[in-house]
């Protein structure tokens, strides 16, 4: 630390000097990081724009996925009440009788393809599930 070379006035005048510097810095700086958010405020609506852009990309991209999964659990459920109404019909004791048989017989074809046809719609709708997971991973790594 050097010493001061001046009298007690040079050096009220000196820190005076000083303290405007700093103020007259500080309000730059103020005045810099004022402007720094005004032009970060338009950024961020461009990225909120952009954001909703990709959203409503992905919700398009999706949506033949989602078509499908809504059309297999439509069918699910009128198999499913077929099904029921089959086995409904398999229910009743008189069906079992040796002039029923081919009833018999017809209905358990029907319920064995009933049965098949949900399991074939299960599966569908499982693969169009997993694939709408898949590109939601995937928009979710590309989108942070």
């Amino acid at each position: 630390m050097a010493s001061f070379t001046g009298d007690l006035d040079d050096y009220r005048d000196w820190i005076l000097k000083q303290q405007a510097a700093e103020k007259a810095k500080a309000n730059q700086d103020a005045k810099d990081e004022a402007q720094g958010e005004q032009t970060s405020k338009p950024e961020r609506k461009l990225d909120r724009k952009e954001e909703k852009r990709k959203e409503a990309e992905f919700r398009k991209q999706i949506a033949p996925l989602k078509r499908a999964v809504e059309k297999h659990e439509k069918n699910m459920e009128a198999h499913s009440a077929s099904l029921a109404n089959v086995e409904e019909s398999l229910a009743d004791t008189s069906l079992y009788g040796e002039d029923k048989k081919s009833e018999l017989m017809a209905l358990l074809d029907k319920q064995t393809s009933l049965k098949q046809r949900i399991e074939e719609e299960e599966m569908a709708w499982l693969d169009a599930q997993e694939q709408i997971e898949q590109h939601r991973e995937a928009y979710d790594i590309a989108n942070g």
